[in-house]
């Protein structure tokens, strides 16, 4: 492996022998925040014109994969920054399904709330066999708005995606292969095993062929993914309306009226825009 690149939150390595670009959460860096987000926006730019690399592994130096936000930071973030969290998150996500490289993540023993979604963003997720992970966003008074409510359904299907996001309690090893959401597992003894097999397969594919597979099974679902971004931002922004992310004291159900007008009035945009004629 050689090292690359001198970020602040994330490793940079490539494995030459598979030609992976292997990107690690430092040890100290393991919890979703605007400067990893940023850094992970920049290895992703500089990935998408290297069609030399064949797969980007997406892993940590923790046991888990990514403990999502930090709850006390969280606190003290204002409407606008976390806006531009989620919308970075959400850009990130989004990016993902767009890269030439077939992305690989390694979810170790598990992820929650928005280091959850960033998985969503994979094409291939691993696990080890006793991981957890959660959707649990409404606990922490957040909305799962950068791919949890558009993109998370596309990968598992409503019925999995709507237990998860609105239970938002760990799921289970059984219920995350039965979905899709997890290919393969791993044990302590033979998870480096497991990981290289699959970097290996990748690499075996004819590349051309590869990336015309992952941008043909984009093109499938590309209309609703954009359709998406759009509708994820709106009900962020509804949902930031009652500030529960600063404290356990969360609004209650009778004054959220101005949430869900702002949420209806985005529904009733996009249905008008679709019945105007086009010329």
């Amino acid at each position: 492996m050689n090292e690359l690149f001198n970020y602040t939150t994330i490793d940079i390595k490539l494995i030459k022998k598979f030609r992976t670009l292997k990107i690690s959460f430092r040890k100290d860096c393991n919890q979703i925040s605007l400067e990893s987000l940023f850094e992970l926006e920049s290895i992703f730019a500089w990935a998408s014109n290297r069609l030399e690399i064949n797969s980007i592994l997406l892993t940590s130096d923790n046991p888990y994969f990514n403990e999502g936000i930090n709850k006390e930071r969280l606190a003290k973030y204002d409407s606008k920054k976390l806006q531009r969290l989620t919308e970075k998150l959400q850009k990130i996500v989004h990016a993902m399904f767009h890269l030439p490289q077939t992305i690989v993540v390694d979810l170790k023993r598990g992820s929650f709330d928005l280091g959850s979604e960033l998985a969503i963003g994979a094409d291939i997720r691993l696990a080890h066999s006793e991981t957890l992970v959660a959707f649990n966003h409404n606990r922490v008074g957040l909305t799962p708005s950068s791919g949890g409510l558009g993109f998370l359904h596309s990968i598992v299907g409503q019925a999995f995606a709507r237990n998860w996001l609105l239970l938002g309690k760990e799921i289970c090893t059984q219920q995350l292969q039965l979905s899709g959401f997890v290919t393969e597992y791993y044990t302590d003894s033979d998870n480096d095993d497991v990981v290289e097999d699959i970097l290996f397969n990748i690499s075996q594919s004819a590349p051309v062929q590869r990336v015309q597979s992952k941008l043909g099974l984009l093109e499938c679902v590309r209309e609703n993914l954009d359709e998406t971004i759009k509708f994820e931002r709106s009900i962020s922004k509804a949902a930031m309306v009652s500030e529960d992310w600063k404290s356990d004291a969360f609004m209650k159900a009778k004054n959220m009226g101005v949430a869900l007008k702002i949420a209806k009035d985005h529904s009733q945009d996009r249905s008008q825009t679709e019945k105007e004629p086009t010329h």
